[in-house]
C-alpha cells in the first residue's frame, strides 16, 4: 500500500468525512506512530505506521458500508448533536461506523447517504468533482423571467458568485409552485440563500438525486443497503474527475524515524511540489475558463430564451388585440344590424298602422257619407210620400178590396218600396206624438 494523506485515510478508515478528519488533525486529536500530527496533508501507510485517534488504534474495515436514508424534517444530518436533537444516526441500526455524506439542513428531507466509506465521501462531496445534486423546491410563487435567468447563470452570494446551476418551473400546488433545481456544488443552505436574495420563500425542500442515485419510492425515515451496482456507479465518479491540487502546506512530510525504510525524501517531494502546482494551476485555468464558456453559453442561452418567451408574448398580446378588434368591430356591425334593423322595423311598423290608420278614417268618413246619402234619400222619399198621401186624401178613394191579390193593391205596393212605407209609418207616428 502506497502512502496517502492523513486525512484520506482516516476517511477511508470510517472516521469521519475527510473535512471532518482534517478538522480532527487540527485539534491534535491525532497521532502517527506516537507522535501528534496536526498538519493535514502528512502521509501515513497504514501496513507500517501506527495512527490513532483519541487514542484508538486505526484498522481499515475488511467490507464498506454503503447507505441510502430517506431524512425527514426535524433530523440533523450529523453524527451527533449537543442540542439533544434526532440525528440521522438514531435512524438506522447497523454495527458499522458510518457517517452522513454531505449535509441536509434540519428543515430540508429527501436523499442523504451513509457510508464509513472516506474517499467515496469526499470525492461525491468536493466540488470539484462536480457530482449533480438534484432537489424539489417548493417556492411561495411562480418565478419571474429574470429571477429565473440569474438562478440559472448564477448569483453573488457572499462575495462570490454561485456556480450554474439547472432551475425550471415543473408544476403548481395550492401552496406554492414547484421548482427544480439541479446543483454541482454544495454551500451552505445555498438553494434557501439564493431563493431569498431574489425575493422568494422555501417552503420545502426535498433531494432526490445525487449522482446516478434515485431517492425514488423509499419512504421518511426508511433506509436500505445500495447495491454493488450502485456503488459502482457513484465510485465511478473518483476515477472521472480530479481533485484540486494539494496546498503546499498539504506537501510536509511526516517525521518518522529516521531507520524506516519508507521514509520520504523532503528533498524529493519539495521538487515534486513545482510540477504537481503547475499542474494544478493548468488545471484550475482551464476549469475556470471551461466555466466561464458554459456560464456565458447558459447567459446567451437564457438571453435568447427570454427573447423567445418575450416575442412569444408579444405576439400573443397582438394576437389577443385583434382578436378582440375584431370581436369588438364584428359586435359593433353587429349591433348597428340590429338597430337598422329595428329602425327599419319601427318604420314599417309605423308606415303600416298610419295606412291602417288612414284606411281606417276613410273607411269611416265613406261610410258616414253612404249614411249621410241614405238619410238624404230616406228623408226626399218621405216628403213625396206625404204629398203623394195628401193628394191621395183630397181625392176620392175607391172603395177598398179586402183582396190583397187585387190589381189596385199589388199596384200601390209597387210603387211604392218598402222603406218609404217605414219612413212614412215613422213620420206619421211622429207626427202623431207631436199632436198629443
Amino acid at each position: 500500500m502506497s502512502p496517502e494523506r492523513l486525512q484520506k485515510v482516516l476517511a477511508s478508515a470510517g472516521i469521519a468525512s475527510r473535512r471532518d478528519c482534517e478538522a480532527l488533525i487540527a485539534a491534535g486529536r491525532v497521532t502517527v506512530n506516537g507522535r501528534v500530527v496536526v498538519v493535514p496533508g502528512t502521509r501515513v501507510d497504514l501496513e507500517h505506521d501506527e495512527v490513532r485517534v483519541d487514542g484508538q488504534p486505526i484498522r481499515m474495515p475488511a467490507k464498506r458500508t454503503y447507505i441510502m436514508l430517506h431524512k425527514p424534517a426535524g433530523v440533523v444530518s450529523t453524527a451527533e448533536d449537543t442540542h439533544g436533537r434526532p440525528t440521522v444516526l438514531d435512524l438506522v441500526d447497523v454495527p458499522a461506523r458510518v457517517f452522513p455524506v454531505g449535509r441536509l439542513d434540519i428543515d430540508s428531507e429527501g436523499l442523504i447517504l451513509l457510508t464509513d466509506d472516506g474517499e467515496l465521501a469526499y470525492a461525491l462531496t468536493h466540488p470539484s468533482f462536480e457530482v449533480e445534486k438534484e432537489y424539489r423546491v417548493l417556492l411561495d410563487r411562480p418565478l419571474t423571467p429574470e429571477a429565473l435567468r440569474s438562478w440559472r447563470n448564477g448569483v453573488l452570494l457572499d462575495g462570490e458568485m454561485t456556480a450554474p446551476a439547472w432551475v425550471e418551473m415543473i408544476g403548481t400546488a395550492p401552496e406554492g409552485v414547484w421548482v427544480r433545481i439541479v446543483l454541482r456544488e454544495g454551500r451552505k443552505r445555498q438553494i434557501r440563500a439564493v431563493a431569498k436574495l431574489l425575493g422568494y420563500e422555501v417552503r420545502r425542500l426535498i433531494r432526490v438525486r445525487e449522482g446516478n442515485l434515485l431517492l425514488g419510492d423509499l419512504p421518511p425515515r426508511s433506509w436500505r443497503y445500495l447495491t454493488d451496482e450502485e456503488v459502482a456507479a457513484l465510485r465511478a465518479h473518483i476515477s472521472t474527475r480530479r481533485p484540486l491540487p494539494i496546498k503546499p502546506a498539504e506537501a510536509t512530510s511526516v517525521t518518522r524515524p529516521r531507520f524506516e525504510r519508507h521514509a520520504v525524501d523532503v528533498r524529493e517531494r519539495e521538487h515534486e511540489a513545482p510540477s504537481q502546482r503547475e499542474g494544478g494551476e493548468r488545471e484550475a485555468r482551464s476549469r475556470r475558463e471551461g466555466g466561464e464558456r458554459e456560464v456565458r453559453s447558459r447567459r446567451e442561452g437564457g438571453e435568447r430564451e427570454a427573447r423567445s418567451q418575450r416575442e412569444g408574448g408579444e405576439r400573443e398580446a397582438r394576437s389577443r388585440r385583434e382578436g378582440s378588434e375584431r370581436e369588438a368591430r364584428s359586435r359593433r356591425e353587429g349591433g348597428e344590424r340590429e338597430v337598422r334593423s329595428q329602425r327599419e322595423g319601427g318604420e314599417r311598423e309605423a308606415r303600416s298602422r298610419r295606412e291602417g290608420g288612414e284606411r281606417e278614417v276613410r273607411s269611416r268618413r265613406e261610410g258616414g257619407e253612404r249614411e249621410a246619402r241614405s238619410r238624404r234619400e230616406a228623408d226626399r222619399w218621405g216628403h213625396a210620400g206625404e204629398n203623394t198621401s195628401r193628394m191621395r186624401r183630397d181625392e176620392p178613394q175607391p172603395p177598398r178590396s179586402t183582396n190583397s191579390n187585387s190589381p189596385s193593391v199589388r199596384l200601390n205596393r209597387q210603387e211604392r218600396p218598402s222603406h218609404v212605407h217605414r219612413q212614412q209609418r215613422t213620420g206619421r207616428s211622429h207626427r202623431d206624438k207631436d199632436q198629443e
